[in-house]
């Protein structure tokens, strides 16, 4: 290994060891029933750090180099064997809670801000997203890609959703999903997670009507972004507005109307003009 590449490794192995180190690792690992018992030889911290050495090392990812880096760690031989024994289904949990943990610490970090006050009058804020990470081709059966418009399509893309309470600063959820199951499929499961006097805040991609009333219903606040094509009406004798005409007209907009055709869900809506996108 050329010195340049193994000083780079070095440096994203201890950016990983330092976020390890400010969790309670060993904790999470046995709540998970990850380590049912103490281990003789790994740890769960090492068995993480020796994951990344592997991965960011250009010799094969196999269970045999896995295996050779964790036992660097621990200054003994560890056989492939032994390492595959850990693969289990608590091993997944337990790499949940771990990210879950690291993104929770770092972002306690950044936002030590006053709560606004108009935030306090819901029990609970919660904001929701989805990101793509793009994998190895040879996982294309279990994490396909953008097949559904190329059949011949064989990438491999694996999509996280999750779902952060800013009020109790840590995620009610965290989810590996198929690139395939779209925000828009994804959307009406954020009811299973919410209750009377919560407030979510998701983007455009989850923009789904039937979901948005049943919210209502529920008692749950929501804000996103408006999907374009969608009927707007009136309050007062529902006809249909025409957004861009009395946007141009008075500026800006704090309006309560009807949204869609058939649904009819009465909502605030608050527009502003933004400049042209030159770039286009």
């Amino acid at each position: 290994m050329r010195a340049n590449s193994k000083n780079k490794m070095e440096r994203k192995v201890s950016f990983i060891e330092e976020k390890l180190n400010k969790i309670d690792i060993e904790k999470l690992s046995k709540e998970s029933e990850f380590s049912k018992r103490k281990s003789k030889k790994i740890k769960a911290k090492d068995f993480i750090l020796g994951f990344f050495m592997m991965a960011n090392n250009r010799e094969n990812h196999s269970y045999q180099n896995w295996a050779i880096k964790i036992g660097w760690i621990i200054k003994d031989s560890l056989s492939k064997q032994a390492l595959w024994k850990k693969m289990c289904q608590e091993q997944i949990v337990f790499l949940k809670k771990t990210l879950s943990a690291i993104i929770s610490d770092s972002l306690s970090s950044k936002s030590n801000y006053p709560q606004s006050g108009k935030l306090k009058m819901f029990k609970n804020v919660i904001i929701e997203d989805s990101t793509c990470i793009q994998l190895n081709d040879k996982l294309n059966e279990a994490y396909p890609g953008n097949g559904y418009k190329n059949n011949n399509d064989k990438t491999a893309i694996l999509k996280v959703q999750a779902a952060y309470n800013i009020t109790r600063k840590k995620f009610v959820r965290l989810e590996v999903t198929s690139f395939r199951e779209n925000d828009q499929g994804y959307s009406s499961k954020i009811v299973q997670i919410l209750k009377h006097g919560d407030l979510v805040i998701r983007d455009l991609g989850y923009f789904v009507l039937k979901v948005f009333r049943k919210l209502n219903k529920e008692g749950v606040f929501f804000i996103s972004r408006m999907k374009k094509r969608v009927n707007i009406f009136s309050r007062e004798d529902e006809v249909v507005i025409d957004l861009a005409k009395m946007l141009k007209k008075r500026g800006e907009l704090d309006i309560a109307v009807f949204l869609g055709k058939e649904e009819k869900l009465p909502v605030r809506l608050i527009a502003l003009p933004v400049e042209a996108d030159k770039s286009r």
